[in-house]
C-alpha cells in the first residue's frame, strides 16, 4: 500500500497537468489541497459546459452555406427548360371538326355540340357554372368511350394548336434549327405546351428524337440563346383561360415539371405583335457529400437520388405536386390531365364541380410546422399542408428572367411574335453547402478548451494510460507471483 501510494505521489510530482503537483507536496496543508481540489473541479465544469454549448450549436446548424464562386461559368450550367403555352387553349378550326363528327355520329344539332364544345374549357379552369351541360355532355362523351381519341387527355391534346402551326421559325445558337426538331408537347400545368430543352421523363408519349435526349448547354449572348417566332392566329381563337392575346412563357429547370404553385419557374406573358427580350440569370447551390450524413431536418435538403416521387428522381416541385395528387385522389378520386401520371383516373366534366370545389385549397400551400393560432385556423383549413415536408434539392440551379418588350415595326411580321430567350451574362454565381465542422476541426476545438482551462493535451492523457496500464500490469503481475509461490508450498509439504 505504502508503495502504492508514493507511486501515484510521483506521478502527481512529474506529470504535465500543471495543478496536480499542487496535491502532493508534504508541507501542504488539507486546505491548500482542498482549494486546489475546488478550483479544479470549477474549471473542469467550465470545459464541460463549454464543450456542450459547441456541441449543441454544431447539432443545431451542422452545415453552413457560403459563397464559393461569383464568376462560375454559365456555359456550364445547363440551358433553361422553355415552354410556350397558347392562350389559345382550344383550336377553332379543330372544335368545328370534332362538333361535325360528334353531330353526325349522335344526331345532335351543331348549334348544341359547339355550345358544348366550348363547356371543354372548364378543363382547364373548372369554372363548374354550367354544371347541367357538363352532365349531358358528359353522357355523349360515354358514347365514345371505345375510342381513345375522345377520353380527356388525347382529346385536348388533339384540340390545343399544334406546335407545328404556332412555331414558325426557330434559332438555337445562331443556327436556323426545324421548330419541329427542338420543341415538343408536353404536358404543364396549363396544359398543353411547346417545350424546349425539357428531359423530365413521365408517362407520356415521347416522340424517338426526344426520347433519352441530353440537355442542352448555352452561351452567352443575344444570338448564342434560343430565338421563336410565334405564330398568333387570332381568327382560330375559340377558348382562352385569361382575357388576352399571345402566349404564356416558363422558364424553368429542365429536371422539373413546369408547376406554377410549387413556384419552380418564372412566368411572363408575351403579346402579340411585339418583340420580346427575355435575358436570363442563373444562381446554383452545390453540396458536399458529407452533408447527407446529418439529419434531413438540419441540412433542410434532399439529393435527387436520396428519395423518389411518382414522377422518378426527386425535386422540390415534384414533392409539392405528388402532395397535391394525393389529396385530388382523397377528395375527388381523379386527377386533372394537366397532370402526367398514369396510376389514378382521370378527371371528366362530371368532376369539374369537386376540382371547383377544393381549387383554391389546392393553389395555396400552408407552411411546414405552422402554429396553430387562432387566427391562422381558417387559412391552414383552406390550404394544402403535406405530411412529408418537401424540402429543396441540395444540388441545383434557380433561373431568374427578366424582360424587355419592343414593339416591331416590320409589318411583314403581321400578328406574330418573336421571342428571344439568352443569357446576359457569362458568369453566374454558385453557392456551396458545407458541414460546419469536420471531425478534425471538432478534435482541434476540443483539444483547445481542455489546453486553454486545464492545460491538458494528448501527452498528459497518455500519462494517465501509461501509469494506470503500469498499475494494473503490476498489481496483476503480483497476484499471479503470489498464487504460484501458495502452490508450490502446498506441493511441497504435502
Amino acid at each position: 500500500m505504502l508503495r502504492s501510494r508514493l507511486s501515484v505521489k510521483n506521478f502527481l510530482k512529474s506529470s504535465t497537468l500543471h495543478s496536480l503537483k499542487y496535491l502532493q507536496e508534504d508541507n501542504q496543508k488539507y486546505l491548500h489541497i482542498g482549494i486546489w481540489l475546488a478550483i479544479n473541479a470549477i474549471f473542469m465544469a467550465m470545459t464541460v459546459l463549454l464543450i456542450m454549448a459547441m456541441w449543441d450549436r454544431l447539432t443545431e446548424n451542422p452545415t453552413v452555406t457560403s459563397l464559393e464562386n461569383t464568376n462560375y461559368p454559365v456555359t456550364e450550367v445547363p440551358f433553361p427548360a422553355v415552354s410556350i403555352c397558347n392562350i389559345n387553349k382550344i383550336s377553332k378550326r379543330k372544335a368545328e371538326i370534332v362538333a361535325n363528327f360528334i353531330s353526325e355520329t349522335t344526331g345532335h344539332s351543331m348549334e348544341v355540340i359547339d355550345e358544348y364544345m366550348r363547356i371543354l374549357g372548364s378543363f382547364y379552369d373548372y369554372d363548374d357554372s354550367y354544371s347541367h351541360k357538363m352532365l349531358e355532355f358528359q353522357k355523349i362523351l360515354e358514347n365514345f368511350d371505345h375510342v381513345d381519341e375522345f377520353k380527356p387527355v388525347k382529346l385536348m391534346q388533339w384540340l390545343t394548336p399544334s406546335c407545328d402551326d404556332f412555331l414558325v421559325n426557330c434559332h438555337w445558337q445562331s443556327q436556323e434549327v426545324n421548330c419541329s426538331d427542338m420543341f415538343q408537347m408536353r404536358l404543364t400545368y396549363e396544359g398543353y405546351c411547346c417545350i424546349f430543352n425539357y428531359i423530365k421523363k413521365t408517362n407520356e408519349i415521347v416522340g424517338d428524337s426526344f426520347r433519352d435526349r441530353e440537355v442542352l448547354f448555352g452561351y452567352p449572348g443575344l444570338g448564342n440563346g434560343l430565338t421563336v417566332e410565334l405564330r398568333n392566329e387570332l381568327d382560330d381563337y375559340f377558348y382562352t383561360k385569361q382575357a388576352s392575346l399571345g402566349a404564356n412563357v416558363h422558364v424553368f429547370d429542365p429536371m422539373d415539371y413546369p408547376d406554377k404553385n410549387s413556384g419552380s419557374l418564372n412566368e411572363f406573358l408575351v403579346g402579340f405583335a411585339t418583340e420580346y427580350f427575355l435575358q436570363i440569370e442563373t444562381k446554383g447551390i452545390r453540396s458536399v457529400e458529407d452533408v447527407i450524413n446529418y439529419p434531413l431536418d438540419k441540412r433542410g435538403c434532399y439529393f435527387r437520388n436520396e428519395r423518389k416521387t411518382v414522377f422518378g428522381d426527386y425535386s422540390e416541385s415534384d414533392c409539392l405536386l405528388e402532395c397535391r395528387i394525393k389529396s385530388m385522389k382523397a377528395l375527388c378520386g381523379c386527377v386533372p390531365f394537366m397532370i402526367p401520371q398514369n396510376q389514378t383516373l382521370v378527371c371528366g366534366l362530371s368532376d369539374i364541380q369537386c376540382l371547383h370545389k377544393y381549387r383554391i385549397k389546392w393553389e395555396s400551400l400552408s407552411p411546414p410546422y405552422t402554429e396553430r393560432t387562432e387566427e391562422l385556423m381558417r387559412e391552414i383549413q383552406y390550404s394544402l399542408r403535406c405530411d412529408d415536408r418537401c424540402y429543396p434539392v441540395c444540388q441545383t440551379h434557380i433561373y431568374e428572367a427578366f424582360t424587355n418588350p419592343a414593339h416591331i415595326k416590320d409589318l411583314s411580321y403581321g400578328n406574330n411574335t418573336i421571342l428571344h430567350i439568352y443569357y446576359t451574362d457569362r458568369f453566374s454565381t454558385l453557392y456551396r453547402q458545407d458541414v460546419y465542422y469536420y471531425w478534425f476541426e471538432i478534435l482541434s476545438k476540443v483539444g483547445t478548451i481542455f489546453g486553454f482551462i486545464l492545460g491538458i493535451s494528448v501527452i498528459s492523457l497518455l500519462e494517465v494510460v501509461v501509469f494506470c496500464t503500469y498499475k494494473i500490469h503490476h498489481y496483476l503481475h503480483n497476484n499471479i507471483t503470489l498464487d504460484n509461490n501458495c502452490c508450490a508450498f502446498c506441493i511441497w509439504n504435502f
